[in-house]
């Protein structure tokens, strides 16, 4: 893909799936954080979304990801996804839903920290392609 500064599984698609995705939803924490003193339950829904929002961010990456960090980026956005299901289980059924959500996290931390690598090996925090989307999102 064009729009992702080459072809659509490559380190550098990937870095911007990322950023593109992270940085807004990033800023929407930020702000919530500003308020949770105003306004206190906004910021309360915005914390129980985040699972979503990092399931969202997962899947943009995982259309984009090279071979060798796609199964890694599936299994993190899967995670997410049960994460998010054991929340609205969490009403009816809180020590299900806590066990269920344990596991995920438990079974995936390998995944989470193989996608972590990569993005820090190929796109850090501090690097111009990171930094011109992060001030751009602002």
């Amino acid at each position: 893909m064009v729009g992702c500064g080459g072809s659509e599984r490559s380190p550098e698609a990937y870095c911007r799936a990322f950023y593109e995705t992270a940085a807004p939803i990033r800023e929407s924490y930020v702000e919530a954080d500003k308020e949770v003193e105003s306004d206190p339950l906004q910021s309360i829904v915005t914390l129980l979304g985040s699972p979503g929002d990092l399931t969202v961010i997962f899947d943009s990456m995982a259309a984009h990801a090279p071979d060798e960090i796609r199964a890694d980026t599936e299994a993190a956005r899967d995670a997410m996804k049960k994460e998010q299901d054991a929340i609205g289980e969490g009403l009816s059924d809180p020590l299900g839903a806590l066990g269920k959500s344990l596991g995920a996290g438990i079974t995936s931390s390998g995944s989470f920290k193989r996608v972590d690598n990569y993005l820090n090996e190929h796109c850090p925090v501090n690097s111009s392609l990171a930094q011109g989307i992060i001030n751009g999102s602002q």
